[in-house]
């Protein structure tokens, strides 16, 4: 009977605990999603891995956004390194050893290029579908993180984007899913909000 009692007491406690949770992640979700939504500047490295047909494409990326274009520069490997593309709206160039030169078409689709400002911008302007919190191993140990899942758009198909944030709202891995099938992961070494150093140093110099 004792132990009854016990087990009924300890389900009271944990209710409202979980609730409270539940309304913490629902808050820190809205407010990830708000600050995504106004993100216009950003530095970022990422491992970025592509599913193909046959193999995975592994690169490593250095992106450095900001409100006219997203420049992604090839860290890895070797026998891309320096390549750069610049990617805006409706263009998309690549640079080399200070040639540029116009891609073509527009960029619209998930590649190497695109995965990670797609990705970003769906936590900004997706469909957010699912919130949780859950322990994940990263960078050597385990950390925890808000998982969000958005429903968004590219190249005029349906994807689905799971971002994982840590405790600064910086992104720590993605994934983007093409018709329930993952085809690229995103692995962040490094993250920074442009838009808000910009602001500090504002406000210091003000």
């Amino acid at each position: 009977m004792k132990k009854l009692a016990a087990l009924l007491l300890s389900a009271l406690f944990l209710l409202p605990l979980t609730a409270c949770r539940t309304k913490e992640t629902a808050s820190r979700a809205e407010t990830v999603q708000e600050r995504y939504a106004a993100l216009t500047s950003y530095t970022a490295a990422a491992a970025v891995e592509l599913a193909d047909e046959e193999e995975n494409v592994r690169y490593t990326l250095r992106f450095d956004a900001d409100a006219e274009e997203t420049r992604v520069t090839v860290l890895a490997p070797e026998l891309l390194a320096g390549v750069t593309a610049h990617l805006a709206a409706d263009t998309l160039k690549l640079e080399y050893d200070g040639l540029v030169l116009d891609a073509g078409g527009t960029p619209g689709g998930v590649s190497a290029v695109t995965c990670v400002p797609l990705a970003l911008r769906a936590a900004g302007e997706g469909w957010l579908t699912e919130r949780s919190e859950e322990e994940i191993e990263y960078g050597g140990g385990t950390v925890r993180a808000l998982r969000l899942c958005f429903e968004s758009e590219a190249g005029g198909e349906t994807i689905q984007c799971t971002l994982w944030f840590g405790a600064d709202d910086a992104p720590l891995r993605a994934e983007i899913a093409e018709k329930d099938k993952i085809t690229a992961y995103m692995e962040f070494t490094s993250f920074a909000f442009c838009d808000t150093i910009a602001a500090d140093e504002s406000e210091a110099g003000g």
